[in-house]
């Protein structure tokens, strides 16, 4: 009877460790997914979106072609703007950088090249120059 318990408890931790390595594996995995999608997404920037609304609009709005072409143009506008407003905001954040580094002593600047370089990584603008 002894025996026939031990070997349940072992069968039991056993199965639980199986389980935290299973759901440590897929927390991880689906981590990497979603950064991954998250970084692909802002890279491409809304351009990526503009088939998927054009149907929808289409769709739910029963469009004419006059007016698809028109809500198209539009978009295209839209997401144009957006893009050059993408650069405008990485061109004034890399002049403040530049401001910040100019009062830093070279332990400082170091150590905030560092601080950026993880800004950088975590918003998906990459590595710095």
């Amino acid at each position: 009877m002894m025996n026939k318990i031990k070997l349940n408890w072992k069968t039991f931790f056993l199965a639980i460790a199986i389980f935290l390595v299973g759901l440590g594996t897929g927390s991880l995995l689906t981590g990497m997914y979603l950064k991954n999608l998250f970084q692909t997404l802002t890279s491409r920037g809304p351009q990526i979106f503009k088939p998927r609304i054009m149907t929808m609009l289409i769709r739910r709005l029963d469009l004419s072609e006059n007016q698809q072409r028109i809500v198209e143009s539009n978009l295209k506008d839209t997401f144009d703007e957006l893009n050059t407003l993408k650069k405008r905001r990485e061109k004034v954040l890399d002049t403040s950088i530049q401001k910040i580094e100019m009062e830093l002593n070279p332990q400082q600047k170091n150590r905030f090249k560092k601080i950026v370089e993880e800004w950088k990584k975590k918003s998906g603008r990459g590595k710095t120059k």
